[in-house]
């Protein structure tokens, strides 16, 4: 989003640097003429947030380790695994799909976004990629679609990714999370990278939703407002 403001305002214009400069002399070019410039516009420029939406699918349920309370016990996420490791862009609004043995890829795509969004990626995916690559993930921004949610007073049953996009914007999710450890030991990965993709894309389509009304519709059918970064709202 780019935003400008006209200004009248009288400033030097260095014709070395082709720009415009605070004072009657280039501190770059002081033997160089300048030129001054009157009722001209300034614009003050507000770059476009570059974010990407993530969401991964592991290599075995909780079910399969011992369940949820041991691995957040024990800390042992890393023995879920990871199949896919889905990273939408909107720097070309296209997914990226990584998987273990291009998880450091993944991890820095993720961490050169001025903001990641996710589905419940705090008390999942990120604790995922935190077991598998051993250290804490740096986002410079995070938002939890799920925790935000919550954080409004929405009900916790019901308030899945699935149920609160079909009740918020009409379509929910292609498929069960919990199907795709079978899907990855049948080796049916054109169904799992394609159930990754369109879990990014609900994500997205729900994120976009929030950043221009700022509210979503709960398991109750009540109407939840959500915050969001000031930065970041489109309306």
């Amino acid at each position: 989003m780019v935003t400008a403001t006209s200004i009248d305002l009288p400033k030097a214009y260095c014709e070395v640097c082709e720009d415009y400069i605070p004072s009657g002399t280039c501190w770059k070019h002081p033997h160089q003429n300048t030129k001054w410039v009157t009722n001209s516009v300034v614009e003050f420029v507000t770059p476009e947030v570059r974010w990407v939406v993530f969401d991964v699918e592991t290599e075995r349920l909780f079910s399969e380790c011992g369940g949820r309370e041991r691995i957040e016990k024990e800390n042992k996420w890393h023995e879920l695994g990871l199949t896919v490791f889905g990273v939408w862009d909107s720097k070309d609004n296209r997914p990226y799909i990584y998987d273990k043995h291009t998880l450091s890829e993944g991890i820095s795509h993720l961490e050169s976004a001025d903001l990641a969004v996710s589905f419940n990626g705090n008390r999942f995916d990120l604790l995922v990629l935190k077991g598998l690559l051993g250290r804490w993930i740096e986002l410079k921004n995070n938002y939890d679609i799920h925790k935000e949610i919550k954080s409004a007073g929405a009900p916790w049953k019901g308030s899945g990714l699935g149920a609160t996009s079909e009740k918020t914007i009409g379509r929910g999710k292609s498929g069960n999370g919990e199907t795709a450890p079978a899907l990855a030991r049948q080796g049916r990965w054109g169904q799992l990278v394609t159930y990754n993709i369109d879990d990014l894309y609900l994500t997205k389509e729900l994120m976009e939703h929030i950043r221009k009304y700022g509210w979503v519709v709960g398991a109750d059918g009540q109407t939840y407002k959500l915050e969001v970064p000031e930065w970041f709202r489109t309306s």
